[in-house]
């Protein structure tokens, strides 16, 4: 049984004829045939219903939506703005590439404390370091002192010796 797989709506099901599953699928005799997966339809005509669905909302987005500053997306993708619709979450760009953390409108508060307290966290653990680094050098130093003081000894010992 071979499977046909078209770009209409494949999430309405239910009784529409003797050879069909549904208004998107067609039940056809013979040799099976892969479903196209949605990374190989980006480029064609074929887009699974998720993927124009999020097309829809985003071009939605954009023409009737307002600009504000742009999100960390955007600016990754270097977009000259940010185009978001009054009660969305997310940005046209966010929302056509499946990004859940959209953060128009600039950084939050939240945002700032957390890089501040990482910042902070990090600070500390320099100083440890460096304390620790000191208390090192020190130990080396007096290792270093006390095999001078040996190496002197063993020689006026060989002296003493030989003498």
């Amino acid at each position: 049984m071979q499977v046909e797989w078209r770009a209409f709506d494949f999430y309405r099901v239910g009784p529409v004829g003797r050879n069909t599953i549904s208004p998107s699928f067609k039940v056809l005799p013979s040799r099976p045939v892969k479903r196209p997966s949605a990374k190989s339809c980006v480029g064609s005509k074929l887009l699974p219903v998720a993927a124009e669905r999020r097309e829809d909302i985003s071009n939605l987005i954009h023409k009737f939506g307002f600009e504000m500053p742009r999100c960390s997306a955007c600016f990754r993708a270097e977009r000259p703005h940010c185009v978001v619709s009054e009660g969305k979450q997310r940005c046209d760009f966010c929302v056509s590439k499946k990004y859940f953390n959209c953060d128009f409108g600039g950084v939050s508060s939240q945002s700032f404390a957390r890089v501040s307290r990482e910042k902070d966290r990090i600070d500390e653990q320099k100083e440890q370091a460096e304390a620790d680094l000191q208390d090192a050098l020190a130990r080396l130093q007096r290792l270093r002192r006390q095999e001078k003081h040996l190496r002197e000894k063993a020689a006026e010992m060989v002296r003493r010796g030989c003498g």
